[in-house]
């Protein structure tokens, strides 16, 4: 039974220690669906059944009790601890279920209420959503139904060109709505028509303004991990849809490299080269090298549309002539041909000019003769270039820079006054650096996601570890390190099992340096050839290991 987490609603393992989208602990959680069946919300929508449990939340199938009709409701979590906090969070949720109550798209489910109230499992505050019910399988239960095998190229084309006239209507708005969930399972089909549902994330866009690093993990956009979305956002998530359905990989496998796909048409041959060039594009990792709307994709995908028309006529059978196209031949005739012959005089076998075929064969020759001779003149011109340059580098000898390195400053100067004696000129610089002198001890170190990284933090806390969170690397990464170090390796890896039992996820032992600050003196010689390098190494009488020439390009 999966567990569900409360502060997202996302449908984790039964051994998960932490939620694997929001990274909040997992630890003593019901495996339970939140609200369950027969649960009556805001005294009007009584729940039928759990549709999914989802990155941000849940999806169940209710009856309107006022309406008797049956609809869907959306539950997404508001973990907000402060009263301040708490009552943002409803003003932001009502003021974007205001903006979505005014969407109407056929392609788009209609959201008919909003309301903020307590969640019946849990005691906290929760949003829901109330929006009509469609009913249907979505693409993620048609590709692992059919073994997740492609889906034909025409239908794929179909589901994009569908779903760009969605987003189009989505970003066109004021200001634009950018959906920031669009996956598999959020797209309906229903009589070869496309539905987008589950609208719990959908935000309107706000240029420059960071928000929850949100989204479905394999789907999501690399920026949306940094907090940040625009409408190309979703343009990446389209790719990587239409990726998955065109070459069935799917994109959440975790074992997949995040943000690496490889070209559609090497893994299935049938898509045609316009539509993969528009996928791999789609899903380039900077967002400024994407195509800047719904609309330009959607020109681009009729051109794919047209190039694979193209190729299925580059393909087709060469014409072949119906019976009625071919003519009777009379034998007598071919008969007589065969027979026939022409007298012609010496005279006029003299002056006969030849045909024009001749002569158009004679003038190519001559003029493919001509261009042989003028590419061996070149080609023997350029060879005598290059020896003779050759030649010259050989005579003068390969040239750099020359570094030498002195132990102290006083051999610094030393080598600095033999220098200017023999007329030599030559830079003088030092540096800092710190080496390993000796190990202290063992630590307990471990890298992860920076929201799993809080999380872990916070345990370790509550758990008298002292700890140390490292602020996040560019790829989202931060480094968690125990905060003693640890005499032993054997200690230190003790702490590690104990760890790996209690949460689940990976630490390691590094041995602790000590550091000890050395400078370095060193002079540098420019324009050197290998010859007066060796001398400039003989007159400073150093050791090699101490004089290294970098020869330039």
């Amino acid at each position: 039974m999966p567990q569900y987490c409360t502060e997202c609603g996302r449908d984790n393992n039964e051994t998960s220690k932490f939620c694997s989208v929001c990274g909040a602990l997992l630890e003593g959680l019901s495996t339970a669906p939140l609200v369950k069946p027969a649960t009556v919300l805001d005294d009007r929508y009584e729940i039928i059944s759990v549709v999914k449990a989802g990155g941000m939340g849940c999806i169940y199938k209710a009856r309107d009790q006022r309406l008797k009709e049956v609809v869907a409701v959306k539950k997404m979590s508001s973990p907000h601890p402060s009263p301040e906090e708490q009552k943002k969070a409803e003003e932001r949720f009502e003021e974007e279920a205001r903006f979505l109550f005014k969407l109407h798209h056929n392609g788009l489910p209609n959201v008919s209420d909003f309301f903020t109230d307590k969640d019946p499992d849990t005691g906290k505050p929760a949003h829901f959503l109330i929006m009509t019910f469609i009913e249907g399988a979505d693409l993620e239960t048609l590709m692992e139904g059919q073994g997740r095998k492609p889906l034909p190229v025409e239908k794929v084309i179909s589901i994009a060109g569908q779903i760009l006239e969605i987003l189009k209507y989505l970003h066109s708005q004021d200001p634009p709505l950018i959906y920031r969930d669009l996956n598999a399972r959020n797209v309906m089909l229903k009589d070869d028509k496309i539905f987008l549902v589950d609208f719990g994330i959908a935000r309107v866009f706000r240029p420059h303004q960071k928000g929850t690093a949100i989204g479905t993990p394999g789907y999501a956009a690399p920026e949306q991990y940094k907090g940040f979305a625009d409408p190309r956002s979703d343009l990446y998530s389209l790719g990587v849809l239409m990726h998955y359905l065109l070459t069935g990989i799917d994109p959440e496998d975790p074992s997949r490299p995040p943000h690496r796909f490889e070209p559609a048409m090497k893994i299935n041959n049938t898509v045609p080269a316009a539509l993969n060039a528009l996928v791999m594009a789609l899903l380039d990792n900077i967002i400024e090298n994407r195509p800047g709307s719904a609309q330009k994709v959607e020109e681009l995908l009729k051109t794919a549309l047209t190039d694979k028309a193209d190729t299925l006529i580059s393909h087709a059978s060469p014409a072949i002539a119906t019976p009625q196209q071919i003519k009777p031949v009379n034998p007598m005739q071919t008969e007589s041909r065969r027979k026939q012959t022409v007298i012609v005089s010496p005279d006029e076998i003299n002056t006969k000019k030849p045909q024009g075929i001749h002569e158009e064969i004679l003038i190519a020759l001559v003029s493919v003769a001509i261009l042989l001779i003028v590419g061996l003149i070149s080609y023997s011109i350029f060879r005598m270039a290059i020896d003779s340059a050759s030649k010259a580098r050989k005579k003068e000898g390969k040239r750099g820079s020359l570094t030498v390195l002195a132990a102290s400053e006083g051999e610094l100067n030393k080598y600095l006054k033999i220098l200017k004696d023999k007329g030599i000129e030559a830079q003088a610089g030092s540096e800092d650096t710190y080496e390993n002198k000796g190990i202290l001890g063992y630590v307990v170190v471990g890298s992860f996601r920076t929201e799993l990284a809080k999380s872990v933090t916070e345990y370790l806390k509550a758990n008298n570890y002292r700890s140390a969170l490292m602020p996040p690397d560019r790829n989202g990464f931060s480094t968690v390190q125990i905060g003693d170090h640890y005499k032993s390796r054997d200690s230190a890896d003790t702490v590690v099992k104990r760890l790996q039992n209690e949460l689940s996820v990976k630490f390691h032992t590094e041995p602790l340096y000590e550091q000890a600050k050395v400078t370095r003196f060193y002079l540098v010689i420019n324009d050197v050839d290998e010859k007066k390098a060796g001398d400039i190494i003989s007159l400073l009488k150093v050791r090699s290991e101490d004089a290294k020439l970098e020869i330039s390009p």
